[in-house]
Formats: C-alpha cells, sequence, structure tokens
C-alpha cells in the first residue's frame, strides 16, 4: 500500500474508510511504499499477494498481476490538470497545440481507452 503522504496512499485509505474496511490497516500492511510504482513491481514479483493501484499502472504490469476492480462509488475522484510553462523561450504554441490534442476528439478517445475520465471540451 502507498504511505498516506502519496497520493495512491491517500485515495486507498479513503476508499477504504468509504467501504467502511479502514480496520484492515491495522492488520494487513505488508510495507508502505513512496509510489504505485513499487507497489506494482511488488506484486508482480510475488513479494506481495495484493496492492492498490491505478488501472493504468496494473495494465502496465501486464499478466503478471490480476486486477480486481473496486466499486466505482467508492473510488475517490483523481483529478488531474494540464497546464503549459509560460516564460521566455518556452514553446508556448507547442504546449497549446498539445493541450488541443489532448482535449480534442484523439485525445478523448485516447483517454477513454485507457481507462481516464474524459476531459471537459472548450
Amino acid at each position: 500500500m502507498g504511505t498516506a503522504s502519496v497520493p495512491i496512499g491517500a485515495y486507498t485509505r479513503k476508499l477504504l474508510a468509504r467501504m467502511r474496511l479502514s480496520s484492515i490497516l491495522t492488520r494487513h500492511i505488508v510495507s508502505n511504499e513512496p509510489n504505485v510504482t513499487s507497489i506494482t513491481s511488488k506484486v508482480a514479483l510475488g513479494s506481495a499477494d495484493a496492492g492498490f493501484a491505478y488501472t493504468t499502472d496494473a495494465g502496465a504490469a501486464g499478466d503478471r498481476v490480476r486486477q480486481i476492480r473496486l466499486p466505482t462509488w467508492a473510488q475517490p475522484p483523481v483529478r488531474y490538470q494540464i497546464c503549459a510553462v509560460r516564460r521566455e523561450g518556452a514553446d508556448t504554441a507547442g504546449a497549446q497545440a498539445f493541450i488541443n490534442k489532448v482535449r480534442g476528439s484523439f485525445g478523448r478517445r485516447v483517454l477513454k481507452r485507457n481507462d481516464f475520465g474524459l476531459s471537459p471540451r472548450g
């Protein structure tokens, strides 16, 4: 499981609280990991029986792990932002083109195919 100070650890704790399963935190944690890559690696290598990870990270581990989907109602919302650096010398046109692509039809299809929520239009 992720440490409480990293996003995957905080999300996991919120999910368990929503499912009224927080008590498992006192008995079943083998290790607190600094990031989700450490969690999926331990599970994929057999160093841990199970771990909480994002769908995308579990998918990257391929057939070395089996995903068990957790109820959507219990999952805390995870929000990502996209932004461009504005400073002299920065490729603001290229950054804006990238943002437009992510927010456009192609980007929305890629996000959806990879189990990310859809970005707002506009």
